[in-house]
């Protein structure tokens, strides 16, 4: 494993620590905001299949917010927030905003286009080579990534994402500068 690639692997852990650190009651939600941008480290490169077969490079995407979510078909809390994440990426499609999910489930050719009509799915559902150092160090799922414009990992989700929150950091990181 090449030291960016650790260090990132540390950076996204502990980011995740403190996302548990700041959880919060569910009646009165905590609205966490994405880091400054001084503070976001750089997402390591990774190419995909998808699904369909068409490759997606995070390369590609630079110049646009990202979200990449590592999710299972299996997953409850994936199943759960599956939802949001669809009204989410049709209300900000357009805008400068992509969405990408990587299916970690075993027989992904098998069991994800069932689940991706079912609930709809319109962004790229891709799927992890299995000497991908990046899916092979997700831990828990589901695992989500919004990169800035820049690449860069604006905020991290360690279990299921929450709707509002989403949107609003989408909306902090499109009135950033694009350069």
């Amino acid at each position: 494993m090449n030291q960016a690639f650790r260090i990132f692997v540390f950076v996204a852990i502990a980011a995740a620590i403190g996302g548990f650190v700041t959880m919060h009651r569910e009646d009165s939600p905590r609205l966490v905001h994405v880091k400054l941008p001084a503070r976001r480290p750089v997402m390591p490169p990774f190419a995909y299949p998808s699904v369909s077969g068409v490759k997606w490079s995070l390369a590609d995407q630079r110049g646009n917010i990202v979200l990449v979510n590592f999710w299972a078909t299996w997953c409850g809390p994936c199943r759960q927030e599956t939802p949001a994440l669809v009204r989410v990426y049709d209300k900000y499609r357009g805008r400068g905003v992509q969405f990408s999910s990587v299916a970690m489930d075993s027989r992904p050719q098998q069991v994800v286009p069932p689940f991706a009509k079912r609930y709809g799915i319109p962004y790229a559902i891709l799927v992890p080579t299995p000497e991908s150092a990046l899916a092979n160090a997700i831990e828990s799922i589901p695992t989500t990534f919004l990169l800035d414009r820049q690449g860069r990992v604006a905020r991290t989700w360690l279990g299921a994402l929450h709707e509002e929150e989403l949107t609003m950091n989408l909306e902090e990181l499109l009135v950033e500068p694009a350069g």
